[in-house]
């Protein structure tokens, strides 16, 4: 992924129409060494051999754009077998750019297979999201955003996880301010249900401002006020109050060297339908040395806090509340070399601390990774 950011834009395989339509393919390798795989105390250690392949097709005419694709990606563990994947993904974007109403329409399908730190071990299971957005203008400089989102997150192993179902809608009031700046406020509704039983209800008010922040400062930034209602869990854990936060900013010092950060703040359930309070803060410096040869180091920092538990998960005469409470430092370097328009190379380096109030969470992870990629 760091190679294919850091390449030219390339001719596609093949070109319709003019270059209306484009069809690209892309090929990748890669080795892993992952000194804990499973993200927890027990710090398993595997040599993980990877490789991919990618289909795209876009199209740029008429009133709908349109984005698709498909991916194909595999691992072989050297020790670990079991932990064996490969994993297809699937995506489609409709996008009309033109006219009094814009807006876009996303799907996708992927089957993934990672270790998560909120659980601390390997899990499989489908990602499908749809969403749909839109924006109409008002009078004057006042325009009108809405979203419809629907996901479903369906675990391969329901004894072990609970499977997510999770449908939000949000209205925005936006006012544009320039050509490069517009300020919104606007109201959330999400509400999620569990394959075990639990629901979730959020309503959350917030303002934010997007394009140029500041002189040089490119991003946008979201904050408010939300509750989130929970039935099903543990008595007396019932009812949840936070601000929330989410963007990212870029700042270029010149013109080969870029600086970005992101930023959120968020309700979200886990693998074993814990609430937690997560946030999370990141900073990232890229280096272009030259046209072909980049340099990128990143940082973030974040801390999860276990505020309510189901109550099928607690432990007899156990009380929900916060029973656990996890921080975190995760920092990678990584060099990216473009050989060409069709091969590009990258290595990185990642080092990721976790400290929690739980012993099994308590751990850190080092890895390795180089990888080879062709796109044409």
């Amino acid at each position: 992924m760091v190679a294919l950011a850091s390449a030219p834009s390339s001719h596609a395989l093949v070109s319709l129409d003019d270059g209306k339509q484009k069809i690209f393919v892309n090929f990748g390798a890669s080795v892993t060494e992952d000194s804990n795989v499973f993200m927890s105390s027990e710090n398993r250690r595997d040599l993980i051999w990877g490789t991919s392949f990618a289909a795209e097709y876009t199209r740029r005419s008429g009133w709908i754009g349109v984005n698709a694709g498909m991916t194909v990606d595999s691992s072989r563990f050297s020790d670990l077998r079991d932990q064996d994947f490969d994993n297809p993904a699937f995506r489609l974007e409709l996008l009309k750019q033109g006219g009094r109403t814009t807006g876009s329409l996303n799907f996708s399908a992927s089957r993934e297979s990672r270790a998560d730190a909120s659980v601390n071990t390997r899990s499989t299971y489908w990602s499908i999201p749809v969403g749909l957005s839109l924006r109409y203008p008002l009078a004057g400089a006042y325009t009108l955003g809405s979203s419809l989102n629907y996901s479903a997150k369906d675990y391969l192993d329901e004894k072990a996880f609970a499977s997510l179902r999770t449908f939000s809608t949000s209205l925005d009031m936006i006012r544009i301010l320039s050509s490069v700046r517009e300020a919104y406020a606007g109201y959330r509704y999400r509400l999620s249900e569990t394959s075990r039983e639990t629901s979730s209800t959020d309503h959350a008010l917030s303002m934010g401002l997007s394009g140029k922040l500041i002189r040089g400062l490119q991003g946008n930034l979201r904050a408010g006020l939300q509750t989130r209602g929970s039935t099903g869990r543990a008595p007396g854990n019932d009812r949840f109050t936070s601000w929330f936060a989410s963007g990212s900013t870029s700042y270029d010092i010149s013109r080969k060297l870029r600086v970005t950060s992101s930023l959120s703040k968020d309700f979200s359930t886990t693998a074993t339908d814990d609430v937690v309070d997560t946030a999370n803060l990141s900073a990232s410096v890229r280096y272009s040395a030259t046209a072909k040869l980049s340099v990128a180091f990143n940082s973030s920092y974040g801390e999860s806090s276990y505020i309510g538990q189901a109550a099928a998960n607690l432990p007899p005469g156990a009380v929900g509340g916060t029973v656990r409470k996890d921080r975190f430092i995760n920092s990678d370097l990584s060099v990216s070399y473009t050989l060409n328009e069709h091969l590009q190379a990258a290595a990185t380096y990642t080092q990721f601390f976790n400290y929690s109030t739980s012993g099994s969470a308590d751990f850190t992870r080092s890895t390795w990774n180089a990888n080879v990629s062709s796109r044409w």
